[in-house]
């Protein structure tokens, strides 16, 4: 009875750090689903986000399910070229956006805000359709739904993200476990999300077949609002974590030149490094780089 009381006051004690970032397996599922558009060697559009990738005895090759329905009416719309870039500039915007309301809204605003933002743009890019289902039209709502996808994608790491790393710091976590819980949270949920996102498409492939290629790449996108409503219930009982009640900057002016002359070095070792993991994750992890990983 001991050991069961143990376990579940460990877990009591785990969860509110899962919860909080749990949400970033959507986020890595919304970005790797879609991942770069750009010119191969034979000049045709590879756009990972559409394309199913089969393995069979030792080979790999890339459907590439755009070119297969529109054939080459892709090429006349350059700015196809940025979609996949569209929502990392999404991702900054949400970062910056969300990073100060974290701070004077709370945490739990923005980690009941993003969810709901990924969910409803990942359905909107779905169901991407221009007037008269006109393909320069498609193109373009996509781009704006993978864009504001990002906002939400970026408000993740400003709000869910810290939010799990200080709740790693409550009294409940051992001081030694407490890097293991944050990593298997956060990074290794986002990975996570990048692997089921290759997966996904092969499986519909596998379902739909090489006739029922429009139904691939719009269920694709469009089961990135299931794992991003899932966390919903889980963090709306939530308070907010003990560290961000005790030294909360709510009320206060946030003392922007004071942070950057006290701990710019600590900053810019800890932005090197991240720029480093995250070079390694979104480029290498392209399916068709695996040789890199």
């Amino acid at each position: 009875m001991t050991t069961e009381n143990g376990l579940r006051h460990k877990l009591r004690s785990v969860s509110p750090i899962f919860a909080c970032g749990t949400a970033l397996f959507a986020d890595g599922y919304a970005n790797g689903v879609m991942s770069d558009a750009r010119l191969d060697s034979q000049s045709q559009f590879v756009l990972s986000a559409y394309t199913a990738i089969i393995q069979h005895e030792s080979s790999c090759f890339d459907l590439l399910v755009l070119n297969r329905i529109y054939d080459n009416a892709l090429a006349e719309h350059r700015y196809l070229n940025i979609i996949s870039s569209l929502v990392f500039a999404g991702t900054v915007t949400g970062m910056i956006v969300f990073g100060w309301l974290s701070d004077k809204a709370g945490r739990k605003f923005g980690m009941m805000s993003a969810p709901w933002i990924v969910a409803f743009f990942s359905l909107l890019s779905a169901a991407s359709s221009g007037a008269h289902h006109d393909l320069g039209g498609s193109v373009a709502m996509l781009g704006v739904c993978r864009f504001s996808l990002g906002i939400g994608v970026g408000a993740e790491y400003p709000c869910g993200s810290v939010a799990a790393s200080e709740r790693s710091e409550e009294r409940d976590i051992t001081k030694k476990s407490q890097h293991r819980w944050f990593a298997l949270a956060t990074n290794a949920m986002i990975d996570f999300g990048f692997v089921i996102s290759t997966f996904v498409p092969l499986v519909l492939f596998w379902i739909f077949g090489g006739h029922h290629l429009r139904a691939i790449w719009r269920i694709s996108l469009g089961l990135g609002a299931v794992p991003a409503l899932a966390v919903l219930p889980w963090r709306i009982g939530m308070q907010e974590p003990e560290r961000y009640r005790k030294d909360s900057m709510k009320h206060a002016k946030i003392p922007y030149s004071l942070v950057i002359r006290r701990y710019w070095k600590s900053l810019a070792a800890v932005s090197f490094v991240w720029f480093l993991y995250d070079f390694i994750l979104y480029v290498s992890f392209d399916v068709r780089r695996l040789a890199v990983l």
